[in-house]
């Protein structure tokens, strides 16, 4: 080759490394290889070839000087080096260990889930139809979690409906992305692949008998049929997806509570209820039936001076008394600038509060619950219980006239309980008596742990503890602190896809060319 030609040789390396950062480029936003990807990967062979041609000299050299010999060790450490990354990565696939290092631990199933799929009975399969319309990705690594975690008691895998018809016209498949269920004989159908979603029904197929649960009406309480700030409609679904039949009921009508009920809960009445009807649930519990009594304080009633049968029949049985008074909580005041609203803050080691330790439960408007005397064959358990800046007011009057102060030696003041549980050894009937009903309406529902404690209170008191509410991850917001501008992108694009690099090469180069002038 001609060596006027040989001085263009260079050109070629820079039209290969053109190539490079062009077909690196191409990877990044398309994340595909296609045919522009091919055009860049054509375009740095054409420039390494340019320069073998019109260079053949230095490749000669290259290969036979003493860059070579010395390049030869460098080849054998390369190869050994990527022969143990190969052994590494080889060890790292044949192992199920994993670390998750994400802030919000968005990759690890909480341990509610976990807890099910270790006590699975029997195997369960997944089958996940997916067109290939809908991306997998999610759902895949999801569903990796479960199976990971179940002790090889399940299994998934993916059908698309539009090669197999059949199949998803037997399975009932009417929308993408639908998750089929099954364990022995029994199916349960889930259409949006969210680990709550996924947990319930694996706790629907442990548990086929749907426990009933009742709410009783007919005294203003609330029920899920209730409209407005009063409704009960929210918990209602999160029960029915923990597989409960849930219902109401008016005992002034039936006369007597459905046979199928495990739970009576009585949420907040605005009226007595009648010695007759206390009768009956009386009865009802004494036969090993569990009850959740809800009563607001009197003054947030219309119940007056009338007499309470219910609360009677409860300190009477239970030895729990429902105290007259609503509960002023420094804490609300800071918090929410709300005195009426209580604010739980501290728990007992029960079942039912184990997992809300850290969180906060608010109850607007409450009464204190206290014991009258220890019943023998009763256990008693203080559930929540305020901070040591409330007290119970006992003073109406102060209260109507906005001017509330503690009155030593007649008002409660410190820590007040606000939830006491209860379990009859002989008759295993379970109690659970609040001083209030607003935390479970569905504008309270929502606020720190109230749904925990309402929902791991129904699953005690129908003695079924293994079905606990599933703890929601908090997301963290991140926010990237650049004021967005139309120079922002390229910025970032240029600091991390070119200038890094290049400052590589150039340090390089750098330190050949001491090396060289040693």
């Amino acid at each position: 080759m001609k060596s006027e030609w040989r001085r263009y040789a260079p050109l070629g390396l820079y039209v290969s490394l053109l190539g490079v950062l062009a077909t690196a480029a191409i990877f990044f936003f398309v994340q595909k290889i296609d045919w522009k990807f091919g055009i860049g990967v054509g375009i740095t062979l054409l420039g390494l070839l340019a320069y073998v041609v019109l260079d053949p000299q230095q490749i000669k050299k290259i290969f036979t000087g003493r860059q070579a010999r010395f390049g030869s060790n460098t080849l054998l450490i390369l190869i050994g080096l990527i022969g143990i990354l190969v052994l590494i990565n080889f060890l790292v696939s044949e192992t199920s260990i994993q670390w998750d290092l994400t802030a919000d631990k968005e990759n690890t199933l909480a341990k509610e889930s976990i807890e099910v799929l270790q006590n699975l009975p029997d195997t369960v399969t997944i089958q996940a139809f997916y067109t290939s319309r809908m991306s997998t990705e999610t759902v895949s690594n999801l569903l990796n979690q479960y199976a990971d975690k179940s002790q090889g008691k399940l299994e998934y895998n993916f059908i698309d409906p539009d090669v197999q018809l059949a199949l998803a016209q037997a399975e009932g498949i009417t929308q993408d992305g639908t998750l089929i269920l099954k364990m022995g004989e029994r199916r349960e159908k889930v259409t949006s692949a969210q680990e709550q979603d996924v947990t319930s029904a694996l706790i629907r197929l442990m548990n086929p008998d749907q426990p009933a649960i009742y709410f009783l009406s007919g005294h203003g309480e609330h029920t899920p049929e209730t409209t407005g700030n009063g409704s009960v409609a929210q918990l209602k679904s999160t029960a029915e997806q923990k597989n409960y039949k849930v219902g109401t009921f008016n005992l002034l009508e039936t006369g007597s509570i459905p046979a199928d009920a495990r739970l009576v809960i009585v949420a907040g009445p605005q009226k007595p209820l009648s010695q007759g009807e206390v009768d009956v649930l009386a009865a009802f519990s004494a036969q090993g039936g569990s009850l959740i009594v809800m009563e607001d304080p009197v003054l947030a009633t219309e119940f007056g001076d009338a007499p309470d049968p219910l609360a009677a029949y409860l300190s009477d049985t239970w030895g729990i008394v429902l105290t007259n008074d609503i509960i002023i909580d420094l804490v609300g005041q800071q918090l929410l600038g709300q005195p009426f609203v209580a604010v739980g803050v501290n728990y007992s080691t029960h079942q039912i509060t184990a997992d809300l330790t850290g969180l906060t439960t608010y109850f607007p408007n409450a009464r204190s619950v206290t014991t009258r005397a220890v019943i023998s064959g009763i256990t008693y358990d203080d559930l929540v219980t305020t901070a040591g800046q409330s007290w119970g007011e006992t003073d109406m009057d102060s209260l109507l006239a906005n001017s509330p102060e503690p009155n030593d030696g007649i008002d409660q003041v410190g820590q007040l309980s606000l939830a006491m549980a209860a379990e009859n050894s002989t008759s295993q009937a379970r109690l659970i008596v609040f001083g209030n009903s607003g935390f479970a309406v569905d504008s309270s529902l929502s606020a720190g742990g109230n749904l925990d404690l309402i929902v791991n209170s129904i699953d005690w008191t129908v003695k079924q503890e293994e079905l606990i509410n599933l703890t929601e991850k908090v997301v963290t917001e991140r926010v990237l602190n650049v004021p967005a501008s139309r120079y922002t992108v390229p910025v970032l694009f240029l600091g991390s896809l070119c200038i890094l690099p290049f400052g590589i090469v150039v340090a390089g180069i750098a330190v050949l060319i001491i090396r060289r002038r040693r």
